[in-house]
């Protein structure tokens, strides 16, 4: 396994949820962290947290859909506590309901932040992991990206792209020959931060706790798992998509309550 003392690990959405829990399993074995987020009063919160217990955090306000914003910051990072070791592209929005009933800006809102920034913060840290033949990308798809929910659209076509860009770009560094680079895509069912707050999720997969997928995520970083899906039944999904016809396949996600999972759907509020 990993040793992570002294490597700089950033985290996008780090001020809450998953990348707040996961932050704690990284600073907990040394790691010097680069916390962005958006909102300042809970970014500071979270690191002064840290550092309080004896970890290394620093804070960055940072827009993620930014694509100047990321850069900027980015360099800053580098300048502060040196090249990024570890990317954890954690950062998400979700606006649930109807396609034609969700507002225009919040559909583009969901691909810029959960889909298009994850490009721009690699871009910003991918070069100079190259140069090194090092480092490890991490990005927060979801079971979303694998099979449709209704009401949840953008997030599933956000979501997908993810798994496809990970999957293309994970490639596309095994092609140049760069072995040191490793990439985990993080693929759970609903996980209960508040995000999809509302939610019946559907049989057989139950709520998955936040500390347990910390958990899991930082274990997948030191054991260079390329894919976490939880519960156990994400596994199956893509082998059942295979092998089943369309409508056997949409027979059993009816059975299962996929489809009725987003109808209470409030979400976070803040």
């Amino acid at each position: 396994m990993k040793n992570i003392s002294g490597k700089v690990v950033a985290i996008t959405g780090a001020a809450l949820g998953m990348g707040r829990l996961t932050a704690d399993k990284f600073a907990a074995d040394g790691a010097k962290l680069a916390l962005l987020d958006i909102k300042q009063d809970q970014l500071d919160q979270a690191v002064n947290e840290i550092n309080n217990k004896g970890g290394s955090a620093k804070g960055y306000i940072c827009d993620v859909s930014n694509r100047a914003q990321v850069y900027e910051v980015f360099k800053q990072i580098a300048n502060d506590l040196g090249p990024v070791d570890v990317l954890f592209n954690n950062a998400g929005v979700v606006f649930g309901g109807p396609l034609c009933e969700v507002d225009d800006d919040k559909l583009e809102k969901t691909i810029q932040i959960n889909l298009i920034a994850h490009m721009w913060t690699m871009k910003a840290v991918l070069p100079n992991m190259m140069a090194r033949n090092d480092g490890h990308i991490i990005n927060f798809a979801s079971a979303a990206g694998l099979v449709g929910v209704p009401n949840l659209v953008a997030y599933c076509a956000s979501k997908s792209g993810v798994i496809g860009m990970t999957e293309s770009l994970r490639q596309e560094v095994i092609e140049s020959g760069r072995t040191g680079i490793k990439f985990t895509v993080i693929e759970p069912s609903y996980v209960a931060t508040g995000m999809f707050a509302g939610v019946k999720p559907p049989l057989l997969s139950p709520w998955l706790s936040p500390a347990k997928m910390a958990e899991t995520i930082y274990e997948a970083y030191l054991n260079d798992k390329v894919f976490v899906r939880m519960p156990v039944v994400v596994k199956f999904v893509p082998l059942l998509k295979a092998i089943l016809s369309t409508p056997l396949f949409d027979f059993m996600a009816g059975a299962l309550k996929m489809r009725q999972s987003m109808r209470q759907w409030t979400g976070r509020q803040e």
